[in-house]
């Protein structure tokens, strides 16, 4: 992803996100709105199957796909520096099998004119709620 979209060349960055940078709407001509989608989907890719770090930082980016601003190139910018770090880092559970346990619980419609579905699911694995 970073060689595609030309952020391989820069610099490692180990902290993701600068909280004093506020997001905001453009109100004056659309920045590459096509890329910047192209770009925000590949995130949420990632973010969905491999780096759940960047779950925040993707999420606050892709409510602006429709009126970004160069600021929202800059955070990207920074995301994409972030996600060249290190890359040996992870979870590793020890002294536990590597069982994943499901839990669910559901309820469904007991009135007629009240029929919705509610229901929930949490995974374990080492003892812990991933």
């Amino acid at each position: 992803m970073l060689r595609k979209y030309g952020y391989y060349d820069l610099s490692e960055l180990s902290v993701l996100y600068d909280y004093n940078k506020k997001l905001r709407p453009n109100t004056g001509r659309p920045v590459e709105q096509l890329r910047y989608s192209k770009i925000i989907g590949s995130l949420m890719y990632a973010m969905s199957c491999t780096r759940p770090d960047i779950t925040l930082d993707v999420g606050m980016l892709s409510k602006f796909t429709g009126n970004l601003r160069k600021l929202h190139w800059d955070v990207v910018q920074r995301l994409m520096r972030y996600l060249k770090g290190p890359t040996g880092l992870g979870l590793f559970y020890s002294g536990y099998s590597a069982v994943i346990e499901d839990y669910s619980d559901a309820r469904w419609c007991l009135e007629p004119d009240e029929c919705r579905y509610t229901g929930g699911f949490v995974f374990i694995m080492g003892g812990a709620a991933v």
